[in-house]
């Protein structure tokens, strides 16, 4: 579109307060000098945007980490990137990969994508084939448009090895054996037997 047009046809997209902004501040403008797309972006960002939204969409940005799927994540990230200015592509990768749940992001690291969307594919395959999410289907475009998916979160898997086995204080120990109790349930050893000779019965 020619320079010169940019502003008129942005005026015809206007509404309610918006237009009585554009017809204020650009109705008798100086046609001398195009009005561009650009000088009414950076006029509207100064004047309908909330104080220290700038460093609000920072912050957004800087704590933004995937918490349910890749799909989810990528929604948000780009959604919050297009509200950013001056973010390269380089910018947007790195930081995709650095929010990642710790295991999708050693695996990704590990491919060394060099496109947002190389990254995207990488990050939601093994996010499938690990965590169990259940659409097979993944967008590489318009990634704030979401469609039906499941609302389920996945986590990171449960680690069996960081559990701790149950340990006693010596005088509970000598409590448990002067009682004549299991150690992990803490019950007689009748009544346990009763329990299983119940549970034997309901089979039959």
């Amino acid at each position: 579109m020619p320079i010169y047009k940019q502003g008129p046809f942005v005026s015809t997209l206007l509404r309610n307060e918006a237009l009585l902004w554009y017809r204020a501040n650009y109705e008798n403008w100086d046609p001398s000098t195009p009005l561009t797309w650009q000088i009414l972006r950076t006029a509207m960002r100064e004047y309908f945007a909330p104080p220290n939204e700038d460093r609000r969409l920072q912050d957004e940005w800087a704590n933004l980490k995937q918490y349910g799927t890749v799909f989810e994540y990528v929604s948000v990230l780009t959604a919050l990137a297009m509200q950013i200015p001056g973010l390269s592509q380089i910018q947007i990768l790195d930081k995709f990969i650095r929010g990642l749940k710790p295991k999708t992001r050693i695996e990704v690291e590990l491919r060394d994508p060099k496109t947002p969307e190389e990254a995207y594919r990488l990050a939601d395959r093994f996010d499938r084939i690990v965590y169990g999410a259940k659409s097979t289907t993944f967008l590489t475009q318009n990634y704030n448009q979401y469609s039906s998916m499941s609302n389920t979160s996945y986590g990171e898997p449960m680690q069996i090895d960081t559990l701790k086995p149950r340990r006693f204080k010596p005088k509970d120990i000598q409590r448990l054996r002067v009682q004549g109790l299991y150690f992990n349930c803490q019950k007689t050893r009748s009544y346990c037997s009763k329990l299983s000779n119940q549970s034997y019965n309901k089979k039959d």
